[in-house]
């Protein structure tokens, strides 16, 4: 069955709290009675915040454990779970729960119909600190060298480690 929702979750260093998370999103899309898949892709993370992933996919069958080999940032962690993702609509939320899953439904869902399957969303509240320290330009160089592409640096949740 295909689910109705897929949530991509990147997790990264998050082993305290990411269980958590995916159990109030599963809770969530239950008490609700709607079909979801939950991805969480280990953004190579170096606390036990994979080995938590594993259970939790082994706990809940809605859950699918992503492994990424090396940190390759949110964004490409997203991007992995987007192509692993087999909803009829995706949203992403964040291991620390900035974006709790009860928001999901305050999503402009009708727009989004009306704009072919694309889906804008912004921060209803932020709560990251609002600036950031940026690194210093880097002088004109070579491209840097290709990073590796999300099929053949991810596996499953079910996959041995190593």
């Amino acid at each position: 069955m295909t689910p109705e929702v897929s949530v991509v979750i990147p997790v990264f260093n998050s082993a305290a709290i990411v269980g958590d998370t995916i159990d109030r999103t599963v809770a969530f899309f239950r008490s609700h009675g709607l079909a979801v898949e939950v991805v969480c892709v280990n953004d190579g993370s170096r606390d036990d915040s994979w080995q938590v992933l594993r259970r939790k996919a082994a706990e809940h069958p809605e859950v699918v454990g992503l492994n990424l080999l090396r940190n390759y940032g949110q964004h490409n962690a997203n991007l992995c779970g987007f192509r692993h993702a087999r909803g009829d609509w995706i949203v992403t939320l964040d291991a620390a729960r900035q974006n709790p899953p009860a928001q999901i439904p305050t999503l402009p869902v009708p727009a989004a119909a009306a704009c072919a399957g694309f889906l804008l969303a912004g921060f209803h509240r932020r709560l990251a600190a609002v600036h950031r320290r940026r690194p210093p330009p880097q002088p004109p160089g070579p491209d840097p060298p290709p990073r590796g592409r999300c099929r053949r640096s991810a596996r499953p949740a079910s996959s041995p480690p190593g």
